[in-house]
């Protein structure tokens, strides 16, 4: 995409239709860019109708480029929660937005519309926008578009920009041809649907006398769902000392404004004054002794600024067509409960800004419509999701039983898990590309956006002169061989990366269970050139079905729509098969057993690795892909520890609060366990009624049944802990273990009574292991030459699925940053890929760790357990989805091999190492570069 050009000659004209936010923020993008623009506004007169509006963090990247953002703070007033209270003037709960700042990077700020409209307005040149243009009529073709007025008057240009809200004059104009045309989705031609009624309002200036909340520095954002009326309504102190407040009336069934029992509705003062007689002995919280009600507010208020209104809900199919395209509330109209509609307007401007600045000089149709169709796409699963977000909230606050189950999930959610809620919609923060970018120090990094030249996570870059030096790239010396091994492994072999892999054991017993991969790991394996052959090796599942001991479904975990989602299925696969498939991928001749790590030594020159065996073996770059109990971790560690350069975290035992046993049958028959015959893995949990354990059973493509049985015990421990530190861990402990809990209910499908006994006895004894499942994320996961991958720096709880994925993701990015290294590195080039490295994965580790912690809970015994249960059994499954969301947005892929199309309707997350090239390709692109100059 194009940056800023400071001449207008061949550039399109762009048409505005609409003065609301939309448009303004539109007009201020396309000055600010040099593109000529003029807006056109129905009324005489945009009256600062409206209550107060949320904006988040998604837009301060926006306000800040434009260099209006110390404006809009000192106009907003900071939102640190929403008070859910009850019509006692009580709080029932409060949703918390207070790390929005160090998670995101900004705060949210609640602000007055009519002190939003105003600031947009003086950063708008006044001569551009044009008042009491009505549209009567609208044409385009290949030489432009032109707009009729009701005065008489046409305007004349290359685009149109629908910006004109719900009841889009351009949207109609459009769609009236698109529908002669035939052309137009049915549900597009459908009125406006709306299923509530609001009133909005805001008061004059008052005293902390009259209203003390407003003393507070922090807004108070209160919002009382109505006992047993169809209402609720919200109050919101502003930093005008006025209360802006909002009420909603929510009708028997979904309606529009063509239907009989709306037709002739009055909206206009009248109708908000009747409204206002009806709700005005509702009772409101104004922080002091008085017993407040909406009456009050009322009084405070001048009556022609208050307005009732019906609140539509739509995301619409056709957002352009020719050279006309529609933004905000004209393509997309949300419930205001959500507070996204205002925000995504801003996010539809910046991103169509963006495109528009990319448009050669005087663009065809077909260039116009082609970016409009980026924009589109660009921003369609953002809008899609914050639609279903301003739902969930606008069902939340009314009478319905999925609405007090909504609330009692709300209510009880932990604080962590509700920023994950969050963090999906939260990480979507667009940059202006034509504008210098702003730095974002939000945690949670910013969502991939397309088609924008700024470099925020730029890859790392180098400036070592190596014109004397031959060719080298680094040797890498890898610790362990298990998955994480073989696949760093393998894609270093496809890089054509000398290395060496180095096993502690003889030989790697297929020992373990079966593991879940999401869609987050199939693009490694097209990648790779195997996903056929995993997909033949593995069974897709659908969800987890959470048993009784009765041998009866208690609830379902869908997995629904992964496909559609996030471009392709969940697999269970057993450990045994997926580890025979990548070793097959390394050559045998890299990998060397019996190498029990003693010591290691890193500097300037390289890495030393010595056995046990008397070898030794040197390289450039070490990875400690060793486990839990990393040989390479404790030698790193230790030097550390005595340079006091070891976070004191980093130095404790591992923890764990869990023991298990895991193993897999022989292939069993249908009529031994019923359940082998279904095509999808049958995935069920069983969590014990009064016993500390739960137990899974997964049924597998080679119609074995691997089983993982965990036990809980009283306190979290280590293996340092007395009581543990002689305890047995071989194999007469798994068969002890097996004795305790073989008399356990299981499901097979079928009317067999079938106990984990039964799978024990078809399971080689030697198959089944007794482990402790630990649970850190270390802080150090590399220093000067030596890095570590999966277990060895991050082991999760199997509960969650995502320790072996994890594994994978670490082994990408890895691959990725080294290949990127130039010939012959030094140690400051090494450990600063690791720091990418780490800093690209570091977050998604965090989530995936609370996430199996979550998993561990839900199939324990405490009261958080039964909580989280009750939760996930209530839980609509879209919501589950939408829980889920932001960990299947990362699927990395492999930066040097041929990209995997990715056909997830949910776009990736940006991969800051998929921009990395190797020294070759980043000299020959540098080469290329000069040669064009």
């Amino acid at each position: 995409m194009s940056t800023q050009r400071n001449q207008t000659e061949g550039r399109p004209k762009v048409l505005i239709a609409g003065g609301g936010l939309g448009g303004l923020t539109m007009g201020l993008l396309l000055h600010k860019a040099g593109i000529p623009f003029e807006i056109y506004e129905r009324a005489t007169d945009v009256k600062p109708l409206g209550s107060s509006m949320f904006l988040n963090s998604t837009t301060a990247s926006f306000f800040k480029q434009c260099g209006i953002y110390d404006e809009f703070v000192a106009i907003g007033k900071y939102a640190s929660n929403i008070l859910m209270c009850t019509e006692e003037r009580k709080v029932d709960f409060t949703m918390e937005f207070a790390q929005h700042e160090k998670e995101f990077g900004a705060k949210g700020y609640m602000v007055t519309r009519p002190q939003f409209y105003g600031l947009l307005q003086r950063h708008m040149p006044k001569e551009h926008v044009h008042t009491g243009k009505k549209i009567v009529s609208m044409d385009q073709n290949d030489d432009g578009v032109v707009l009729r007025f009701s005065d008489g008057t046409e305007a004349r240009g290359d685009i149109l920009i629908g910006a004109d809200g719900a009841y889009s004059a351009v949207r109609n104009g459009l769609y009236d041809k698109l529908k002669e045309e035939k052309k137009l989705p049915p549900s597009d031609a459908l009125p406006l649907p709306f299923s509530t009624i609001c009133l909005v309002g805001q008061t004059l200036p008052i005293t902390t006398k009259e209203f003390p909340d407003l003393k507070h520095q922090e807004c108070l954002f209160r919002r009382i769902i109505g006992t047993d009326k169809m209402y609720s309504w919200s109050t919101y102190t502003t930093s005008e000392s006025t209360i802006a407040y909002f009420i909603i009336r929510f009708l028997d069934s979904e309606t529009n404004k063509e239907d009989e029992a709306f037709k002739n509705s009055d909206w206009g003062p009248e109708a908000a004054m009747a409204m206002c007689e009806e709700v005005k002995d509702f009772p409101i919280i104004g922080g002091g002794d008085k017993d407040l009600t909406l009456g009050d507010l009322f009084s405070w208020s001048s009556k022609e600024y208050i307005s009732k209104a019906s609140l539509e809900e739509k995301v619409f199919e056709t957002w352009y067509g020719g050279r006309t395209v529609l933004l905000g509330d004209a393509c997309h109209k949300f419930s205001p409960s959500g507070g996204v509609g205002a925000t995504n307007a801003i996010h539809d401007a910046i991103v169509l800004a963006n495109y528009l600045n990319g448009l050669p000089p005087n663009p065809s149709t077909k260039d116009i419509e082609a970016v409009f169709k980026e924009y589109k796409n660009e921003r369609i699963s953002w809008v899609n999701n914050a639609f279903e977000s301003s739902k969930v909230f606008r069902t939340m606050v009314g009478q319905s039983f999925t609405s007090k189950i909504i609330r009692k999930f709300f209510k009880h959610i932990p604080g962590f898990v509700m920023r994950k809620v969050e963090s999906r919609q939260f990480c979507y923060r667009p940059q202006v590309a034509f504008l210098p970018p702003v730095e974002d120090n939000g945690a949670f990094p910013r969502a991939h956006q397309p088609n924008i030249t700024m470099e925020i996570n730029p890859a790392v870059t180098f400036k070592h002169d190596r014109s004397i030096m031959y060719a080298k790239r680094p040797k890498v010396l890898i610790v362990g061989a298990g998955l994480a091994g073989l696949t760093l492994g393998m894609l270093l072999h496809k890089a054509n990366i000398p290395f060496e892999i180095y096993e502690r054991a003889p030989e790697v017993k297929p020992l373990g269970s079966a593991m879940y991969f999401s869609a987050t790991t199939a693009n490694l394996f097209k990648q790779c050139g195997i996903y056929d052959e995993f997909v033949s090796i593995a069974k897709d599942v659908s969800g987890i079905l959470m048993c009784t001991e009765q041998r009866e479904v208690d609830f379902k975990i869908h997995f629904i729509n992964h496909e559609e989602e996030f471009g392709a299925k969940g697999y269970m696969v057993t450990r045994p098969q997926l580890y025979d498939l990548l070793l097959r991928q390394v050559p045998k001749e890299r990998i060397h057993n019996r190498k029990k790590v003693l010591t290691m030594d890193q500097g300037g020159n390289g890495v030393l690795l010595r056995f046990s065996d008397g070898t030794e073996v040197e390289g450039d770059i070490l990875v400690g892909a060793d486990g839990a109990y990393s040989a390479v971790r404790q030698n790193l560690y230790a030097k550390l520890l005595k340079a006091n350069k070891l976070p004191p975290s980093d130095a404790l035992p591992l923890p764990f609060s869990t023991v298990c046993l895991v193993g897999q049958t022989r292939p069993l028959t249908k009529e031994e366990f019923p359940d082998v015959a279904l095509d999808e893995s049958q995935f069920r949990r069983t969590i014990g009624t009064d016993k500390m354990y739960s137990w899974s059973t997964y049924t597998t493509a080679q119609n074995t049944v691997a089983f993982f049985c965990i036990m809980f015990l009283t306190e979290e421990t280590s293996k340092e802990n007395d009581a543990f530190r002689n305890s047995e861990w071989g194999q007469e402990a798994a068969m002890a273990m097996c004795e305790e809990v073989k008399d356990f209910a299981i499901t097979s499908g079928g009317k067999n009574k079938l106990t984990l006994g039964d799978l024990f006895a078809w399971t080689d004894k030697s198959q089944i292991s007794k482990v402790m499942l630990e649970e850190k994320v270390f802080k150090t996961w590399y220093d000067c030459r030596t890095v570590l991958v999966g277990d060895a720096c991050h082991k999760l709880n199997p509960a969650g699925g995502v320790g072996a994925s994890n594994a994978l993701h670490d082994a990408i990015v890895l691959a990725n940053v080294i290949n990127g290294l130039p010939f012959h590195p030094i140690a400051d080039e090494i450990e600063a890929a690791f720091k990418a490295y780490q800093d690209e994965r570091f977050q998604w580790v965090q989530d995936a760790f609370k996430v199996s912690r979550v998993h561990r809970t839900m199939v324990g015994q405490s009261l958080a357990s039964i909580s989280t249960r009750f939760v996930s059994r209530h839980m609509p499954p879209w919501l589950f989805q939408r829980l889920h969301s932001r960990a299947f947005t990362f699927r990395p892929q492999v930066a040097f091999l041929p990209l995997a199309e990715d056909k997830g309707r949910v776009r990736p997350a940006h991969q800051p190492s998929l921009s990395i090239k190797a020294p070759v390709e980043a000299e020959t692109e540098k080469q290329e570069t000069v040669q064009a100059v």
